[in-house]
């Protein structure tokens, strides 16, 4: 694994920026094996970062979206190497954008207050753990801030929020739009407030197409998988949505719709 920017600084579509991070403006751009010391940004289309392993801390991020479509980040390391405190990594992998055609496929993600904040696309395979607050943070597995209505499958993927008064480990957060056309099938999650927030905002525009379906939840770190139970904000009567399938990892019984 060649080090960045130790033993390379650039590559086709890509260069090392002297701010600290690698700047990747080039169509089609692949980053593979590479040992990267700061963030990766992306303006490009067709981007692949394959096998990499990346470190950065702080308030940043390990792979930032800033434009493009069809990027794929997959089978990598992102994460901080504090074990806690401000030096933490706040995101892991943060969507600008809504990219479309995004993949983010078996990564190992641990160190970081949030785990992903993608908006579209598929998010599959990935292992989040060993989660760090500070400060106050919000911690949450996987999240989605809601508004951009691109289809986005959140799949496979095992996903602790192991933190004590961390949010969620799915959060369909409807912040700044309506959650709709979100997929959340076959995880194994656990912890949090609720373990899956499913969408409803009070006052806010309605959900539709939210299927959560066939996950598994987890007593790790609390008797109802959650701090306060499994799942919540959820509307089983909005257009589209779904509950179905969803068990107690232990036992193997039905999680009620919530």
């Amino acid at each position: 694994m060649r080090s960045v920017p130790g033993q390379v600084r650039s590559g086709l579509g890509w260069h090392w920026d002297s701010r600290g991070f690698i700047t990747v403006d080039g169509d089609g751009a692949v980053l593979s094996g590479l040992a990267v010391r700061g963030a990766i940004e992306v303006s490009a289309s067709d981007v692949t970062i394959r096998a990499c392993d990346i470190q950065n801390t702080g308030t940043g991020w390990g792979v930032g979206l800033r434009s493009g479509r069809n990027v794929t980040v997959e089978d990598s390391n992102i994460y901080s190497p504090a074990t806690s405190g401000p030096d933490r990594l706040m995101v892991s992998i943060l969507d600008f954008g809504g990219d479309v055609g995004l993949r983010v496929l078996r990564n190992d993600i641990w160190h970081v207050a949030n785990g992903g904040h993608v908006e579209a696309g598929v998010f599959s395979g990935n292992y989040i753990h060993d989660m760090i607050e500070y400060g106050g943070d919000h911690v949450d597995g996987m999240g989605t801030w809601g508004g951009n209505t691109n289809p986005l499958t959140i799949e496979h993927n095992t996903i602790f929020d192991n933190v004590d008064g961390g949010v969620n480990a799915v959060y369909l957060n409807a912040e700044y739009g309506p959650q709709r056309n979100r997929t959340v099938h076959d995880n194994l999650l656990a912890g949090g407030g609720f373990t899956i927030y499913g969408g409803v905002r009070n006052g806010g525009s309605a959900t539709s197409n939210i299927k959560i379906t066939g996950n598994r939840i987890s007593n790790l770190y609390y008797p109802k998988g959650g701090f306060y139970g499994p799942a919540a904000y959820f509307d089983s009567g909005a257009p589209g949505n779904v509950w179905s399938g969803n068990i107690w990892d232990a036992t193997g019984k039905a999680i009620s719709t919530p």
